[in-house]
């Protein structure tokens, strides 16, 4: 019997089971640069940052630029911080003005209630802020059935 070509199968099945076994662990190939809050939303990150400076509207006033963004079906949320006042600020806004629709731009401490503005508009909801020195903060909005919530994060 030739062991050389009797071995060759096994060291297929072999590699296969250790790529396959590097895959589901989190090896090369498990890209996770892309992973939000607790690992349970993924988001484009190139995707995402080009599309918040594209389209933030200015809600949350003057000194606030986007610290996160989130994109919707027909929009995106979008997480602003002023440095000089300390607060975060989130507006929910659509691509385009048009007919009414239920939209929400939320914040909070981690953990505590919901500041919100929640309603039927035609352009965007919010802005709702917080101040949260040395505390995580909550986060998110909609608009219509498309949604996007992160807790306990952006902790200072």
């Amino acid at each position: 019997m030739n062991t050389k070509n009797s071995n060759m199968p096994r060291f297929w099945i072999l590699n296969a089971f250790l790529l396959s076994t590097l895959v589901a662990c989190g090896g090369p190939e498990d890209d996770r640069s892309n992973v939000i809050g607790n690992g349970n939303a993924t988001e484009e990150v190139e995707a995402e940052d080009s599309y918040s400076a594209l389209a933030y509207n200015g809600a949350c006033g003057s000194g606030y630029s986007v610290i996160d963004s989130h994109v919707l079906a027909g929009g995106a949320v979008y997480l602003t911080y002023n440095s000089s006042t300390g607060k975060n600020c989130v507006v929910t806004v659509r691509n385009t003005s048009g007919s009414r629709v239920q939209m929400c731009a939320k914040v909070s401490k981690a953990g505590a209630a919901w500041i919100q503005d929640c309603g039927s508009y035609t352009s965007y909801a919010g802005p709702v802020y917080v101040t949260a020195s040395n505390a995580c903060i909550d986060w998110g909005g909609s608009i219509g059935n498309s949604s996007f919530y992160e807790f306990g994060t952006h902790c200072g």
